[in-house]
């Protein structure tokens, strides 16, 4: 059985993003994981595809301030 992840977890994986921040990646993002009905007013995620979101993802790096 697949394990679902609450959507305050899938937040924290995801760096503590922001619900509007979440909201603007299910809406504007193909390839972001379906959210799942547990049951009435309970939602989440299965966590194989947050996880294999979250690896597809690139990593980008801090920028460092030019020093002069």
């Amino acid at each position: 059985m697949k394990r679902l992840i609450s959507q305050t977890e899938l937040r924290a994986r995801m760096g503590n993003i922001g619900r509007t921040t979440l909201w603007r990646l299910q809406t504007s993002d193909p390839t972001f994981p379906t959210q799942v009905e547990i049951s009435p007013g309970r939602s989440g995620f299965y966590e194989d595809e947050v996880e294999a979101y979250i690896a597809s993802r690139p990593r980008k790096a801090l920028r460092r301030p030019v020093e002069a």
